[in-house]
């Protein structure tokens, strides 16, 4: 509620909501191991700088300031590298899923990935984070799924 009562983009019904929504999810994905995709930002330890996590405010003029549209998704450049100031931007959708770690995946990353395994406790962890792909997506490589989704 005090949320609501300092800026007014809580309001679910309102158009500023998005950009608090934005603010919301990047936070959850971080942070909260029930969320949806959780395992694939802070299972992968993503963060999201101490400033934009603690103040939305400081978030909401971040994106204000650095070309945030209605049409555009917040996206890290460096996919390895956390939610901060340096390492984020506002691209398409179409643009957001050319930068996804799966897109980056191709036949050589794959065969590379099952010779690197070694079966050892922690080996899914240290190829996720190493190929930016999620521990699940390592499980589908080395059970010979599908890999390029």
């Amino acid at each position: 509620m005090k949320h609501r009562q300092q800026h007014g983009y809580a309001v679910k019904k309102s158009k500023k909501y998005r950009i608090y929504a934005m603010w919301l999810d990047m936070r959850n994905r971080c942070y909260r191991p029930g969320v949806h995709r959780y395992e694939n930002y802070g299972g992968r330890g993503i963060k999201v700088c101490e400033a934009w996590k603690k103040s939305f405010i400081k978030f909401k003029n971040w994106v204000i300031e650095h070309g945030y549209k209605d049409n555009l998704s917040i996206d890290r450049i460096n996919n390895n590298g956390d939610y901060t100031p340096n390492n984020c931007r506002f691209v398409t959708n179409k643009e957001n899923c050319r930068n996804r770690s799966t897109t980056k995946m191709n036949i050589d990353k794959v065969l590379e990935i099952k010779r690197k395994f070694t079966n050892k406790r922690g080996d899914r962890t240290r190829l996720a984070k190493e190929y930016n792909i999620s521990i699940t997506h390592v499980s589908r490589i080395l059970n010979g799924e599908s890999w390029a989704s």
